[in-house]
């Protein structure tokens, strides 16, 4: 039987028991003796009776109807679906509501609590009860839940669990957002006195007597007796508008109902007693932010949808793939909760959400924590600087810099804005926060603005979180609300709603709440003293708000920019109290300087965090999936979950043949490429096994900055550099390290995204680590090469832990992977482009061999190279290279940051010429530094007699590669001139280096360099340097091993008749060392040539010094 787990999915854990369901209903006593209308719905034979047995309860809590007609419930479907396999479900109509006596003034008073849990101990009490319960419901039917789980001294033992949907158990933030009034104005369900007392008959059209009531007449006592001219509505009665949270309230004799009617206020009862917790929300609605929290601060799971209020409750959504099923879930849930069926339901991650505007299949997420572990919150100025994209009040923009001098912004405050008005009335509000409409005309267009650059379109530019919101204004009166708008702005110029915030400036006192600070939000208690002392305090000058725009996770459009738009009044939504139409107040909103206004936006940092594959653990062998998080890694398969300890033996493995083998007693096969930022997989098998499993995974080197730019918006803005070991088969410790292979990944790839080449390295007992760096753009040379370099000295410094020779490291990339290989190889006696990324300092970054597939070798000559190699293709195809290279936009200028009209390569290019011919081109000190660094990124610029040997492989005809043959000649050429072993393949018709016979021609080369002795010995050395490179490693003498005196070269005698055996005549003592002269040493058996160019001295076996060296050509 095939199962499935996964969220929103229950297959395959057992088929229904029992044909129906059979129902009585009847009057249950509260704490207090009121009688409560009670359904219980049991498990029923084929003959329609109740079958004998005990069961566990799923009870559902009602403010107005039960199960069936009239006035079904909302929920009830989950009982219907849940009965058959052999539960009991029971729905209470709470007191004074439905069929049940007494008063309802609220949703989760006191009163309500003890009768929920007077309830509970009946249940456990019957003889079809197991003495088990779960509750469930949504809304106010959650609240009740949270609040009966906080009941003193305890809550009933009978509760197992509780089960609220789209229900803040702070119910307070939820209709008070930071103080500001957002009390609905919709009518809301509840049994209250509208339209005048009703007859018996109109009441029993809407109203379901018990069993024993069989003409009603109960039901219309309790009505008229206890209902009638006593029940209130909870908004407008419970929830007044503007309220403190201390306040007291005038319908409840004075009691400070904010304070003791809402849940979390006794939130430590329920840390005390071992009830579970699932919860369902939805983004689009007031309360997602609540839950999350409660998540955090209660513990349990959750899963957030793209739902309103009333979605949340069903599941349904006219969002892709955003429909869940709800029956499924529940009945999961309850299982493991109550039955102890071994679904994996406690072992998944705990956090399930939905991302809104995501690919097929990559829109459901789960994550072991919230925020999510590899959110990057970017902090965002709002500056002055117009943006060019709305005609508002003030068109500003978002940057990355924080501008340097102070300035303001004046707004009046209008509160003719309504959110949002569609021509046909608004069709937002606090329980449906989502528009698809255009937010410019009666939004953006009415407030202040401040808009991005576009963001860059090849990275996915996603968020997860609450963005956090920071402002310095100044304000005419002593007090007024403040509205901040997250908006996404498409590339013609619509604006979109993603999500928003707000704050009653008077509320702005802040307090530590840990789970609050932790998600970017900032606590505000909101009571009477903190409001009064701000008022008194007014705003005449700056104050400072903070508060938080609602979680949401999104992806946006590409090409996109991203909108913060501040208004001061929304009537549809909130109630301004402060505001008068006569004498409305003027804002003063800073930016920059000691009062710099901000946000910061949760954007998302690319992770592979999950594999796909094959697990075999006894008798199964099927598809599973791997998720990795910092706490925790999460085992899918076989329609279940386990969940390990990260660091803890179960989830260590070891690679034998490419498999990993766990010490939970699984083996996994990876199949396919990893996957992302925990996206959910319903594999089934199928994908080749294209790379192993990595050996070691997401070694962290260092977090390093991405740099910003006025013309994209590059975001995150930082980079986690990471490492991906590989192997075939584990060194294990003890065992002599293995050859390693750096693979430098191109363009926008991870270091994950191995390629033929690599997995053939492992195959023939190569260690490969994949190591990432900073792309350009946004970042230009030398960043990367200081990522490259920083990644190399953390491998070689935990060589012995990676199970690698760390004297025997090559580099292997293509295309951008290319030049970086060669920039790595051709660098290590360059200090000055080492960096300090990683730390390390000390350690070498040199590597003894490299392969590079067409890497680019001489910026400015890139352009003419591919010029000259398409000199016959058409006049398209020209432009296209042309646009690629040397064009002002062409990615080659990005190595340098000269991107842009008027900009590129070309342009550098013909300012060098015209400086060289003479022409009288004036000396302009900016291309000039360009110049310079143009000469220290282009790797042939380096190339000396110490670059280690190298393989390189390019071709003609790649047209999705606009780097020339002639770039790999180059390098080729440039390595002859200084005696270095280098090989080239030309791979030609675009095979890209997988050729059969590239491939081979690679290994041998990698062999005969890395695996066994060099071929030669050779020895490099700086005269007067105390360091040399001997076969290819650093290495530090105790004394210059060669010095230069009145022009004459001299080569130590004791290192020489070491290292080559050579009998050499003493010819100097220098520093009490004794060195022979460079010219006498032919036939000594050591070979000696000097480099000027460079100022490196060469030595080898005499018979290994050629007679002439081809000439260095540029």
């Amino acid at each position: 039987m095939i199962k499935n787990s996964l969220p929103g999915k229950y297959e395959g854990f057992g088929e229904p028991q029992y044909s129906g369901w059979a129902k009585e209903s009847l009057y249950v006593e509260g704490f207090d003796k009121t009688r409560l209308a009670v359904d219980v719905v049991r498990p029923a034979d084929e003959q329609g009776g109740a079958v004998t047995g005990r069961f566990p309860a799923i009870v559902l809590l009602s403010r107005g109807g039960r199960f069936g007609e009239p006035n079904e419930v909302n929920g009830v479907n989950i009982i219907r679906d849940c009965v058959p396999y052999g539960y009991v479900g029971v729905i209470a109509e709470m007191r004074g509501c439905g069929a049940s006596f007494g008063v309802n003034d609220s949703f989760s008073s006191i009163e309500n609590r003890k009768d929920v849990n007077t309830l509970l101990d009946w249940i456990g009490g019957q003889e079809w009860s197991d003495g088990q319960a779960v509750t469930y419901g949504g809304s106010n039917r959650g609240l009740i839940q949270y609040a009966a789980a906080v009941t003193r001294p305890a809550p009933s033992s009978v509760l197992k669990g509780i089960t609220p949907v789209v229900s803040n158990p702070d119910f307070y933030y939820q209709d008070y957002p930071n103080g500001v009034s957002a009390i609905p104005k919709r009518k809301l369900s509840g049994s209250t006195d509208g339209g005048g007392k009703k007859t018996k008959e109109e009441l029993l059209e809407k109203v379901a007597p018990v069993d024993g009531d069989k003409d009603g007449s109960q039901a219309y006592e309790a009505y008229e007796k206890d209902q009638f001219g006593n029940n209130r509505s909870f908004m407008g009665h419970l929830i007044l508008e503007n309220m403190c949270r201390d306040d007291n309230n005038p319908n409840f004799n004075g009691e400070k109902t904010n304070i003791t009617i809402p849940p979390v206020t006794d939130i430590d009862v329920f840390r005390e007693n071992r009830v579970g917790i699932h919860q369902f929300a939805g983004f689009l609605e007031s309360g997602p932010f609540g839950q999350l929290m409660a998540a955090k601060e209660w513990g349990g799971s959750i899963v957030v949808g793209p739902w309103d209020h009333r979605q949340s409750r069903s599941g349904v959504s006219g969002f892709p793939e955003g429909n869940f099923d709800f029956c499924a879930e529940h009945r999961k849930w309850f299982d493991y909760l109550l039955k102890g069926i071994p679904n994996g339901f406690g072992e998944r991650p705990p956090f399930i959400y939905y991302t809104l505007g995501a690919q097929e299949k990559k829109r459901w997420r789960c994550s072991d924590t919230w925020p999510v572990e590899n959110a990057r919150p970017a902090t965002l100025y709002l500056c002055t600087e117009t943006s060019g994209t709305c005609c508002s009040v003030n068109d500003g923009s978002l940057s990355l810099d924080r501008p340097a001098t102070e300035s303001s912004v004046s707004y009046k405050v209008d509160t003719s804005i309504q959110v949002f008005d569609n021509g046909d009335g608004a069709s937002f509000d606090r329980m449906h926060m989502t528009w698809d409409g255009n937010m410019a005309p009666g939004v953006d267009e009415k407030g202040l603005t401040f808009t991005s650059a576009p963001l860059f379109e090849r990275y996915d530019n996603e968020i997860v979180g609450c963005t956090s919101v920071d402002l310095w204004v100044a304000c005419t009166h002593r007090d007024a609300d403040f509205i901040a708008y997250l908006e996404e702005v498409l590339p013609d110029g619509q604006s979109r709603y993603i999500s928003m915030g707000c704050l009653r400036a008077s509320h702005r006192t802040s307090a530590p709440r840990r789970a609050w600070d932790e998600s970017g939000a900032v606590y505000h208690p909101c009571m009477q003293a903190d409001r009064d002392r701000c008022l008194e305090e007014g705003m005449n000058e700056p104050v400072h708000l903070q508060f938080a725009i609602e979680p949401i996770a999104y992806r946006f459009q590409k090409g996109s920019r991203v909108r913060i738009t501040i208004t001061c009044a929304d009537t549809k939504s909130f109630q301004h109290p402060m505001y008068d139409e006569k004498d409305l107040p003027v804002i003063s909103l800073y930016q920059g300087g000691e009062h710099p206004s901000f946000v910061r936006i949760p954007f998302i940092e690319r992770e592979e965090n999950v594999y796909n594959g094959t697990i075999s653990k006894g008798e199964y062998n099927g598809p599973g999936t791997l998720y990795f998080f910092r706490d925790h890694m999460y085992v899918y398969y076989n329609g279940t979950w386990e969940k390990y300890e990260s660091g803890a033996r179960e989830a260590l493995w070891e690679i034998r043949e490419g498999k990993a083998y766990f010490g939970a007693g699984f083996a996994f096969e990876m199949e396919g490429l990893p996957q992302r930022n925990g996206i959910l997989q319903d594999y089934q098998g199928g994908e080749k096994a294209v790379i192993p499993f990595p050996a070691k995974r997401h070694l962290v080197v260092d977090r390093v900055s991405v740099a910003p730019d006025s013309e994209k918006l590059y975001m995150p803005d930082v980079k986690t550099l990471c490492l991906e070991e590989f192997t075939w088969n584990t060194i294990k410790e003890g065992q002599k390290g293995a050859p390693c292979i750096l693979y430098l990944h191109g363009y926008s790839r991870t270091p994950s995204e191995l390629g033929v080449q690599q997995v053939e390295y492992l195959k023939r007992g190569y260690t490969v680590i994949g190591i990432d760096m900073r792309n350009y753009p946004s970042n230009p040379f030398p960043d990367y090469l200081h990522d490259i370099k920083g990644c190399t000295r953390y491998v070689r410094a935990h060589a012995a832990w990676l199970g690698i020779a760390g004297e025997r490291l090559g580099a292997s990339g293509q295309s951008l992977g290319g030049n970086a290989a060669l920039l790595l190889a051709v660098t290590g006696s360059c200090p000055e482009l080492e960096g300090t990324v990683g730390g390390n300092a000390g350690i070498s970054s040199r590597i003894q061999a490299a392969v590079a597939g067409y890497g680019w070798t001489d910026l400015l000559s890139m352009g003419p190279d591919l010029l000259e190699e398409y000199m016959d293709a058409s006049d398209a195809v020209k432009k296209q290279k042309y646009e690629n290279t040397d064009g002002p936009t062409g990615p080659a200028a990005a190595v340098i940051g000269f991107q842009g009209k008027g900009k590129g390569l070309k342009a550098l290019r013909s300012y060098r010429e015209e400086r060289e011919s003479g022409e009288g081109r004036a000396e302009d000190g900016h291309m000039e530094q360009l110049l310079k660094l143009e000469y220290q990124a282009s790797p042939i610029n380096h190339i000396g007699p110490d670059t280690p040997p190298m393989a390189l492989y390019s071709g003609v005809g790649m047209m999705r590669v606009d780097i020339a043959n002639r770039q790999t000649y180059r390098t080729f050429e440039r390595m002859g001139s200084y005696g270095v072993d280098c090989y080239m393949f030309c791979n030609t018709n675009g095979a890209y280096g997988v050729k059969p016979e590239i491939v081979e021609g690679v290994m041998t080369f990698l062999d005969r360099y890395l695996k066994n002795e060099p071929p030669v010995r050779k020895t490099v050395a700086v005269p007067q340097s105390l360091e040399i490179v001997e076969d290819g490693v650093d290495r530090r003498l105790s004394y210059p091993l060669v010095v230069k005196r009145d022009g004459c070269m001299y080569a130590a005698c004791k290192y020489l008749e070491e290292r080559f055996g050579a009998a050499v005549r003493t010819a100097a003592v220098i520093d009490g060392t004794q060195y022979a002269a460079a010219k006498e040493l032919k036939g000594t058996g050591a070979g000696f040539r000097y480099y000027e160019d460079k100022n490196m001295a060469v030595l080898v076996p005499e018979d290994e010094i050629p007679e002439e060296l081809p000439q260095k050509r540029g």
